[in-house]
């Protein structure tokens, strides 16, 4: 299991904190790719939550034309200590 910190600006922080948004990363940089269901997040240094589920895409076009019909789900939820 493995811990990344994950740095966001405090306007989508308070989103996904209320539970109205995911976590979304379109761009998979080597550190965010090694992420696994089980692994922990840190948001700002300071949220603990756990990642439950990672969707993966061909490419951006796919992702999109995925993300329009799909329902929105949360993919992170906060641990709870």
């Amino acid at each position: 299991m493995r811990t990344k910190t994950l740095w966001l600006r405090e306007e989508y922080l308070a989103v996904i904190l209320a539970g109205h948004k995911t976590i979304e990363v379109l761009v998979a940089y080597v550190n965010i790719a090694r992420l696994q269901v089980g692994d922990r997040l840190l948001l700002n240094d300071r949220y603990p939550y756990v990642v439950h589920r990672i969707d993966r895409y061909r490419g951006f076009r796919n992702c999109c034309l995925t993300r329009t019909r799909a329902p929105s789900h949360r993919t992170w939820r906060q641990r709870t200590c």
